[in-house]
């Protein structure tokens, strides 16, 4: 994108969580509440999204928010809202982003895919985690995952699959689904 010379904007679906009391309301071990109360969707799309798609429609001028909620402070951010150009892109990273919720929104998608013990073990060095996936403290994250996985079934609706196992050799996975 640098070298097309084109405005690039980077968002996060962690910047988009839901309050705390949102996130544990079926239970802090509910992987049924991991997955579907993590993430403020509806806020997503009001300040991010449909304002950047807008944007993209009319002159680019539209204002739309990167991040809307501080999970430190357990509360909404101050609205710090940017503009770019008709012709930006923007790039979202985050977990259940092929949701019955977004499924569809996107132009592009990539899945990346690792096997649950390695991720875990990722999650582990950057969190201090335990690294067992089938440890009890990692139940709610793995089920909710599980669920997403079988729900959503992203690697299928995937633009491209990258197996990931070794963030060092990335491969791009080939899969005939049919």
């Amino acid at each position: 994108f640098a070298e097309a010379d084109v405005a690039v904007f980077r968002a996060s679906l962690d910047d988009f969580l839901r309050p705390r009391a949102e996130r544990y309301a079926h239970g802090r071990d509910s992987a049924v509440g991991f997955y579907r109360d993590t993430y403020d969707i509806p806020t997503f799309r009001r300040v991010l999204l449909d304002p950047f798609r807008d944007g993209a429609r009319t002159s680019g001028a539209t204002g739309f928010q990167l991040a809307a909620f501080d999970h430190r402070r357990d509360a909404p951010l101050e609205a710090r809202w940017t503009t770019g150009p008709a012709d930006a892109v923007l790039i979202v990273d985050g977990m259940f982003l092929q949701s019955p919720e977004t499924q569809g929104i996107w132009n592009w998608t990539v899945w990346l895919e690792a096997p649950f013990a390695v991720a875990y073990a990722r999650v582990s060095e950057r969190d201090g985690t335990d690294p067992d996936p089938d440890a009890p403290a990692n139940a709610r994250y793995r089920g909710g995952q599980e669920l997403y996985l079988r729900e959503a079934r992203p690697s299928a609706a995937a633009s491209a699959i990258v197996d990931n196992t070794d963030p060092a050799r990335p491969l791009r996975a080939y899969r005939d689904f049919c």
